[in-house]
């Protein structure tokens, strides 16, 4: 299941080259209070959607078993302060941040959030990464290979674009 933004955000995608805020990029991991069905994540997408689009935000989610995974990029205050009301959000715990840094442009430019609900059965397959059994699994690999996390989330992006 993708979401792709109706349009592309093209005044905030050269804010580093224009002289505006330099663009940060945050990478989190957590797990889900529960199991979300496809109502409840299509409801969080559109949410996501709607207030990124204001935001000049772009990022990518990827949902796992019960885990997510997702890059924000943006203005540094504007990623950080949407991250700080993600750690508030009561269907997240066990949130960990795996990668932040200042980006050059935006990985994810078309998408105001792309979406990726990961299957078991595809996470066994994905070169390069382990078989995760469970979120767990998930999660802590990510946390020992940070830089895997953005290579996993932006194949995905570029297989949907």
């Amino acid at each position: 299941m993708y979401f792709r933004t109706p349009h592309k955000l093209s005044y905030f995608s050269d804010s580093f080259s224009t002289g505006f805020s330099p663009l940060f990029s945050l990478v989190y991991a957590s797990a889900s209070s529960h199991l979300l069905d496809d109502a409840e994540l299509e409801e969080i997408l559109r949410q996501s959607n709607e207030n990124n689009n204001d935001l000049g935000i772009t990022g990518m989610l990827i949902y796992y078993e019960g885990a997510f995974m997702q890059a924000l990029e943006g203005t540094e205050e504007v990623v950080r302060g949407l991250y700080a009301q993600i750690g508030q959000d009561p269907r997240h715990h066990l949130i960990t941040l795996l990668l932040e840094e200042y980006i050059p442009e935006r990985n994810f430019p078309d998408w105001s959030m792309g979406y990726y609900r990961l299957q078991r059965e595809e996470a066994s397959r994905l070169p390069g990464f382990v078989g995760f059994g469970e979120a767990d699994q998930f999660l802590a690999y990510f946390q020992e290979t940070p830089q895997k996390s953005l290579q996993l989330l932006q194949s995905f992006s570029h297989s949907t674009g």
